[in-house]
Formats: C-alpha cells, sequence, structure tokens
C-alpha cells in the first residue's frame, strides 16, 4: 500500500518548512497506528507518503482483505476531519513481490520490490478520473471468496496539519 499527499509541492509552497514538516508528521502519526492495528508495518517513508506492506516478511493468507482494510480506514479517518488541509491518495495492489535486504555500501535495509509494487505506487494517481462515479470514498472494493480482490477508484482523505 501507497500514500502520499496530494499535490505536494503547492501544499508545502504556501507554508513554512517547519509547518510543512509538522503538517506530516501528523498525518504519519494517524495513518501509522492504521497500519499496524490491520497486520501491516511501514516499510519506509519516502518523502510526502511511506509504503505499507502486509503479508511480508511473515506470511499472511489475508494480507490483500489486511490493506484493504487499513486504505478504507486511513480514508474514513482522514475525510471525517473538516480542518483538514491535506489530501491523500492511497494505492493498493497484491501480487508477488522479492522481499529482502536491498541496499550497498554498508547499508541495507528491508523492502519489497516488483510489479505489484509498482502498481500500487501508481495506484495513488487514479482517483482524479473516478471522483464522479465515486464521490464519497471514491472506491468499490471487496473480496470474494476464493480470495481474489477487485478494487475500483481510489482513496482520497485528508489530514490535520499542526504548526
Amino acid at each position: 500500500m501507497f500514500l502520499d499527499v496530494r499535490d505536494f509541492t503547492g501544499f508545502a509552497e504556501g507554508r513554512s518548512a517547519t509547518e510543512t514538516v509538522a503538517s506530516l508528521n501528523a498525518l504519519f502519526e494517524r495513518v501509522v497506528p492504521i497500519v499496524h492495528r490491520h497486520g501491516g508495518h511501514v516499510d519506509k517513508f519516502v518523502g510526502d507518503g511511506l509504503l505499507a506492506v502486509f503479508g511480508a516478511p511473515r506470511r499472511q493468507d489475508d494480507h490483500a482483505e489486511r490493506a484493504l482494510r487499513a486504505a478504507l480506514e486511513i480514508a474514513r479517518d482522514l475525510r471525517d476531519d473538516a480542518e483538514s488541509e491535506i489530501e491523500i491518495g492511497i494505492g493498493v495492489n497484491t501480487g508477488y513481490v522479492l522481499a529482502g535486504n536491498v541496499g550497498g555500501g554498508g547499508r541495507l535495509e528491508f523492502s519489497v520490490i516488483g510489479d505489484a509494487v509498482n502498481v500500487a505506487a501508481a495506484g495513488r494517481g487514479v482517483h482524479a478520473r473516478d471522483r464522479r462515479r465515486h464521490p464519497r470514498d471514491r472506491a468499490h472494493a471487496g473480496v470474494d471468496r476464493r480470495g481474489r480482490r477487485r478494487v475500483r477508484g481510489a482513496l482520497a482523505g485528508r489530514a490535520e496539519g499542526q504548526a
């Protein structure tokens, strides 16, 4: 699952560096516990976003459902915050990944790589096309009996910033 701030450049240009970082930290303070509650972990923070992983390094048969539930909870939590100035995008995908220690020059870190990760990253930008069809959550998600997941649209929400 990827999450990032929509129009981050525009958001940051209207604030001091201190305000911008405080707003990002406030966002992450809300998001990270939700990811953990659903059995995921934050692999890394990437600028104004994060990569959360479900099902690696420990296998979870329901990893995709956990990721979807986390994404939906994050979107609802942030959407319901009327005072927020941050809008987010969330991309979720499931598939095979290569999970392990990646790096060099004396620095290694656990991460996941592969097409499934790239598709999730690309999914963060889908919601703009789907606003008319899905005005509330801008997403439809489901899990069938065979464990297949279907998602239409993308998720968006807002988070409160601090000065």
